[in-house]
């Protein structure tokens, strides 16, 4: 028996793309079940089932016609889903960004001047302070520069990398510098123990850099005592290839069984010792993602009561011969 199929259809799609198909198909077969295929009212294929005449004492054959068009329909409008959701996505990540910009801008203002306000006040540059009020002021200074780090350590965990090729050399040099200063006032000697004659080129977000060096030197002072030292190491390693921010402090330490732990955010709120120096346990986590989309690495070794040392690693971009 010979089985004619003559098929014809219409559709419209969500996309507002039209079109039309026609097929015929001739077989030689006895036909036991067909079936048609539809999508949203519009036919867009067959499931046949039958046996050829040539093979009357053989298996039954299943045969599937799809007609192309509106399959490929079907998969514009995946793409067109997935393109427009990768749209909304980077849509709220500017979002993100355009918020996190706004209010870190309108928490910054206000902590610059009462951070520059209390040092000034500290160093008896407005005046003379008995005891009490310095003591006092140094309390406004602590917490204000401890409110400042938290902000912009929320910001860098939302940013977007921007990588640019900057001078790593600087951005440690002036950290060090500014780090000397509250490290003075907390009687916490931070020093630069060695740095390259040449400047050192890495491709990295420049605020995001800036960001996990001053976190570094920020939880390294933090959690040292009056009388306790912080050292800087700037080296270049493999033939130029990596460069190495060591800093280790003679402070309170850590717990080598908490080390893989300590750059999960949030983590400092779990030990009372050290969430009494104050913060909310971001730094780290600003260190740890900042190497993670900047192809770095960091190693850390502590033990409690005997100080830290963390290494972070960066490729190096270039390096600048100094005349």
């Amino acid at each position: 028996m010979s089985s004619l199929f003559l098929l014809a259809s219409n559709w419209v799609n969500r996309d507002n793309l039209q079109g039309s198909f026609a097929a015929a198909v001739l077989v030689e077969t006895f036909v036991i079940l067909s079936l048609t295929l539809g999508y949203a009212g519009a036919l867009f294929g067959l499931i046949e089932v039958g046996q050829p005449a040539a093979l009357l004492f053989g298996a039954a054959v299943v045969a599937l016609f799809l007609f192309v068009p509106v399959s490929q329909t079907l998969t514009h409008k995946a793409i067109f889903d997935c393109k427009q959701a990768e749209r909304d996505r980077l849509d709220l990540l500017r979002q993100q960004d355009q918020f996190s910009n706004l209010a870190a801008h309108e928490l910054r203002t206000p902590l610059t001047l009462i951070n520059g306000l209390s040092e000034l006040l500290q160093v008896g540059a407005i005046g003379q302070l008995t005891d009490d009020q310095r003591d006092a002021i140094k309390i406004i200074n602590e917490r204000g520069t401890g409110l400042q780090g938290i902000v912009e350590s929320l910001v860098l965990m939302i940013r977007q990398p921007q990588p640019d090729p900057i001078d790593a050399t600087a951005t440690i040099d002036a950290l060090v510098t500014a780090w000397q200063i509250r490290g003075e006032i907390n009687g916490v000697a931070v020093e630069y123990r060695h740095k390259p004659k040449d400047r050192v080129i890495v491709k990295v977000d420049p605020k995001m850099f800036r960001g996990a060096v001053d976190a570094l030197l920020s939880n390294a002072v933090k959690f040292s005592n009056n009388g306790d030292r912080v050292t800087v190491d700037v080296k270049i390693r493999q033939l130029g290839e990596v460069v190495n921010l060591e800093i280790s402090d003679t402070g309170i330490g850590i717990d080598p069984k908490r080390i893989g732990k300590i750059f999960e955010p949030y983590a400092q709120l779990e030990k009372p010792e050290t969430r009494s120096r104050g913060g909310i346990g971001v730094g780290l986590a600003v260190v740890d993602r900042f190497i993670l989309l900047h192809n770095g690495s960091i190693r850390v070794a502590s033990e409690i009561g005997e100080g830290s040392t963390f290494v972070l690693s960066l490729p190096v971009a270039g390096i600048i011969e100094d005349k």
